[in-house]
């Protein structure tokens, strides 16, 4: 496997780029499903010409899973004459088997493209694939750049991807990072621009990452992508009635954490949220926003000794989310930044 990669004409000059990177990984994951064979004498593999292609077919989320799913993709009439860069985004967008019908000819699907120059992350693809002419609404590429070029300000961290694809169907909101993401059909009046706001922010916020991650660490990026999408200046007015009126009243993280991996899922977005806005208000927003973004960067590695034993013992993220923002809390506010983080997670002083 490794000699027919390396005889590939555009790996003789070692790998030069992060999409070089990605064929790579792709044909890895190829030659592991047992597939290489077929895709190594593919003209696009051996002049390197769409690696982003290469990167797609290989990892796409499915695995290709049920297996014969890749043999099919792989001989569908449409790929014969090689893969264009549109037909790679497609097979990105390929979660599940009734996904390949959109490599069909006679697919009702459209597709609409737009490339961002962002300040720190350089160029951005995004591509919103519509699987029926009656979904989607005018402003839904707009609303998706507005999400992407916001979120790299607030975060001061380049955009982590540079192509993002959107799959508006049937179903509801997820990303599947760093393929491409979900987007539930409705009604132009429906949800949408919430849903295209909250999973661009997961290209962001998508844990767990780390060892240390507890079973219900998912109220820490789900409120993250919540904080984004509302706009950290947002009343809290009706996130506080739903708090105090639903299942998750009175509920801390550190409970929510310690629950069976999967329960209390609809508390990890307006818990998480609420528990960041108390912060943000504490707190300068430049303060906020460096704090915000160490706490990120703490949940993608393990750090597990800037973590005191004393704050170990209550829970991993609460020693790094103290961490974090008593690192960023001024002299004036650190004790109100202490005590919020001891009440949410239901420490005695």
């Amino acid at each position: 496997m490794a000699t027919q990669i390396e005889r590939l004409p555009w790996i003789g000059d070692g790998i030069q780029s992060e999409m070089e990177v990605y064929a790579v990984l792709g044909l890895i994951a190829a030659a592991d499903a047992g597939h290489l064979a077929k895709l190594i004498e593919e003209p696009w593999v051996v002049e390197g010409r769409n690696h982003s292609a290469l990167y797609n077919i290989g990892v796409s989320n499915v695995s290709f899973d049920p297996t014969e799913l890749i043999e099919w993709v792989i001989h569908h009439p449409a790929l014969n004459d090689g893969i264009t860069y549109q037909e790679s985004k497609i097979l990105a967008s390929i979660g599940r088997p009734d996904d390949a019908s959109r490599l069909d000819p006679e697919s009702p699907h459209t597709i609409e493209e737009r490339t961002l120059a962002l300040p720190l992350a350089g160029d951005v693809e995004l591509t919103i694939i519509y699987t029926d002419p009656d979904r989607g609404y005018a402003g839904m590429m707009d609303d998706l750049e507005h999400s992407v070029r916001s979120y790299e300000d607030f975060m001061g961290l380049p955009f982590p991807q540079r192509q993002v694809i959107y799959v508006i169907e049937q179903g509801s909101g997820a990303n599947w990072s760093p393929n491409f993401v979900y987007v539930g059909d409705s009604y132009r009046e429906g949800p949408y621009p919430h849903t295209i706001a909250h999973e661009a922010a997961h290209y962001y916020w998508i844990w767990p990452k780390s060892s240390w991650s507890p079973n219900n660490a998912a109220w820490a990026h789900e409120g993250a992508a919540e904080l984004l999408a509302h706009g950290p200046e947002a009343a809290r007015d009706e996130l506080t009635e739903f708090l105090e009126n639903s299942e998750c009243a009175g509920l801390t993280i550190r409970q929510l954490e310690a629950a069976p991996t999967g329960e209390a899922p609809a508390c990890w977005y307006p818990l998480g949220e609420a528990f960041y806005r108390d912060l943000y208000r504490a707190m300068d927003p430049i303060n906020f926003r460096l704090a915000f973004r160490r706490w990120l960067l703490h949940g993608l590695v393990d750090v597990v000794e800037m973590c005191s034993v004393e704050w170990r013992r209550v829970s991993m993220s609460y020693c790094l989310v103290r961490e974090a923002y008593t690192t960023y809390a001024s002299e004036e506010n650190r004790s109100s930044v202490e005590d919020i983080i001891n009440r949410w997670y239901g420490v005695m002083p």
